[in-house]
């Protein structure tokens, strides 16, 4: 009988120091810092860690941008909300649409007790944005890059002939005239030059070669009327253009000086502004975000 009991005394001890140890072999889990988990690993106590999960996903964080007016509009309507606001700089012609904006703040005009339940704009995350750059046409790009540069005669031939489709006066065969009488290469010495009756200017030449001198002159327009949209996707607008010349010991150079440039270019840039904003119901605040 005593041996049978101390059997059964040793065997309960053993059973004990297994249950122990298995606690001692257990991994124990503890929370990180960063909402993660790690477990402390018995041998050698070393901290495995366990990346936290993703918190669900609560809003849009996303900022497209759109290289045209039609796809800009497209995108706010795909994803405009009641909040939804498109902000218009006139420093840098950017629009940008902030589709997750904060809620407006609601106001009760009753008065009385009912004003106490005004309430103030529920905050958003404003992660949700899509821009449109609205950039310059082609043809207007090329005529401001000329604007105010001093321009040779046969580049000003050139830009003539290239851009005509954009000048509404004088009218395409006189254009083209002066500019053949500009391209042709001769080695001669500008004199002044006349402004005429009919808003052109005469400039006189002296021509020599080995054997005689004669005398010449080119017609000039003195104004120029450029028709072309300003922005990509906007409307066509008319710009006049003054064509100025100077003579510098016999060199002839010209400079065109379009006029009221930008405030043709902020008048084209709220003209795009209001289209997007009628096209998409969405109000415009003159700024960025």
């Amino acid at each position: 009988m005593d041996f049978e009991t101390d059997n059964a005394q040793n065997t309960g001890a053993i059973a004990a120091a297994i249950r122990a140890g298995m606690g001692l072999v257990t991994p124990r889990q503890i929370t990180l810092p960063d909402g993660g988990f790690g477990f402390i690993i018995p041998e050698g106590f070393e901290l495995e860690k366990v990346a936290p999960l993703l918190p669900p996903l609560t809003g849009i964080k996303a900022t497209p941008r759109m290289d045209d007016a039609e796809s800009f509009v497209n995108y706010i309507n795909r994803y405009k909300t009641g909040a939804s606001v498109i902000f218009a700089d006139l420093k840098t012609n950017l629009m940008t649409a902030v589709i997750d904006y904060h809620h407006g703040s609601t106001s009760n005009q009753a008065g009385g007790e009912d004003a106490a339940k005004d309430t103030l704009g529920r905050p958003d995350y404003t992660t949700h944005r899509v821009a449109h750059p609205c950039p310059w046409t082609i043809e207007w790009a090329r005529w401001r890059a000329v604007d105010g540069q001093n321009i040779k005669q046969a580049d000003l031939a050139v830009l003539l002939e290239e851009m005509l489709y954009t000048i509404a006066a004088p009218e395409g065969g006189a254009l083209l005239e002066i500019a053949a009488e500009l391209k042709v290469e001769r080695e001669v010495k500008f004199k002044q030059g006349t402004k005429l009756a009919d808003g052109t200017v005469s400039i006189g030449y002296e021509e020599t070669d080995q054997t005689s001198t004669k005398n010449g002159k080119i017609t000039v327009p003195d104004l120029i009327t450029i028709v072309c949209p300003v922005f990509q996707g906007g409307e066509v607008r008319q710009f006049q253009a003054r064509l100025r010349y100077k003579i510098d010991r016999g060199e002839l150079t010209f400079k065109i000086a379009i006029m009221n440039r930008q405030i043709g270019e902020q008048a084209a840039f709220q003209s795009v502004v209001s289209a997007v904003s009628d096209a998409t119901g969405q109000p415009v605040f003159y700024g960025a975000p």
